[in-house]
């Protein structure tokens, strides 16, 4: 049995029914929240990917950038075209490498059941495959102070609930050594990575004490996330994936 995946992500892509609630890595090799999910067993069969992230930048506007891969086996070293692929109709384009992509405004495919197509590709031996998912809407963050924090004080992080959404909301907090090292030589301070896994009530709120080993004048990043997935298919299974980011940097002052 081949494994294909359609995926629709974020920057920093999530899967909503994981159920973690905290995790904690003091280490410069951070990875993404999709490399965090895919450490999901549900991911371990998939040989290929379509990716369309939604990216919330400081100005709360999006961004949106769809690509995907089709492999011929589980090695995923030969590429192959499987014919159109799209999300919501939108068709992604294929190169010479056999790499989809294109980068649009998908935002209508938010908040909404949307289709995932694979035409197929006999030639290749890609067989057709369509399927339908609800995809949480777009998320957007608020905080009191969108420009910087103290760090004696608790944060609280409120964004637009999604009552459809049946999965969790994921915030990363984010002190990076290596960009505050750039800025300030003298910060010389571990970095920190947490990500939390709360309900989709719409606030939560982030303790003072995860922000005691953060230098003043220091900047970290607060990302917020949620999303939807699936595994469907007959002949050949498909893994897909949909969400959105929503993220915002603050300086620490005491």
């Amino acid at each position: 049995m081949k494994y294909y995946i359609i995926v629709m992500s974020f920057f920093i892509l999530v899967a909503c029914k994981e159920n973690s609630n905290n995790t904690d890595v003091n280490n410069d090799d951070i990875k993404n929240l999709y490399e965090l999910i895919t450490n999901s067993s549900d991911f371990a069969d998939t040989y290929g990917s379509v990716v369309l992230e939604a990216t919330g930048n400081m100005t709360s506007n999006f961004s949106y950038q769809s690509t995907a891969s089709i492999f011929d086996s589980p090695s995923r070293i030969n590429k192959v075209d499987a014919g159109n692929i799209s999300v919501d109709g939108v068709n992604l384009n294929i190169d010479n490498n056999k790499e989809y992509r294109i980068a649009v405004n998908q935002a209508n495919a938010y908040g909404k059941t949307t289709s995932f197509t694979i035409e197929g590709n006999t030639n290749t031996g890609i067989e057709q495959f369509q399927t339908n998912m609800y995809i949480p809407k777009l998320i957007n963050m608020q905080l009191v102070n969108p420009d910087s924090h103290n760090k004696s004080n608790n944060l609280s992080v409120v964004w637009n609930a999604d009552a459809n959404n049946t999965g969790n909301v994921y915030i990363r907090l984010y002190y990076n050594k290596n960009v505050n090292e750039a800025i300030d030589a003298n910060r010389t301070e571990a970095s920190i990575f947490k990500v939390f896994t709360v309900p989709d009530n719409g606030s939560y709120i982030i303790d003072a004490i995860e922000f005691a080993s953060m230098p003043v004048n220091g900047y970290f990043t607060v990302n917020i996330a949620r999303g939807n997935y699936k595994i469907s298919g007959i002949n050949q299974e498909h893994l897909v994936f949909a969400g959105c980011t929503d993220t915002k940097m603050l300086q620490i002052t005491n």
